[in-house]
Order: C-alpha cells, then sequence, then structure tokens
C-alpha cells in the first residue's frame, strides 16, 4: 500500500505542489480534480456503486 501511496504522490506531485498543501483535505480536493483520478471515481461511482452497465 505505501507503494502505491509514494506513486500516487509522485504523480500528483508533477502537477500540485504539495509541499504546500498540509491539509490533507486540501491534497485530497486538488488529487480529485486529476483528470484520469476523476474518470477513475465516475467510473467507480457508476459502475461499482450505482451497478449501471457501461
Amino acid at each position: 500500500m505505501q507503494m502505491v501511496r509514494n506513486i500516487v504522490a509522485r504523480e500528483i506531485g508533477e502537477h500540485v505542489n504539495l509541499a504546500e498543501m498540509s491539509d490533507p483535505v486540501k491534497r485530497d480536493a486538488e488529487r480529485d480534480q486529476l483528470p484520469y483520478i476523476r474518470k477513475m471515481l465516475v467510473w467507480f461511482n457508476t459502475s461499482a456503486i450505482q451497478n449501471n452497465q457501461a
């Protein structure tokens, strides 16, 4: 799990200055605005939560 966390932090760090974001709520909000994260969240909500077929 730590390896995944490090990879995600590195990828997010390419787009967002994480050093300025010590607040985890703000950091997560910035992460969720990344296009591929938003796409993943929409897919997960549609397919897993709402159980809709693509």
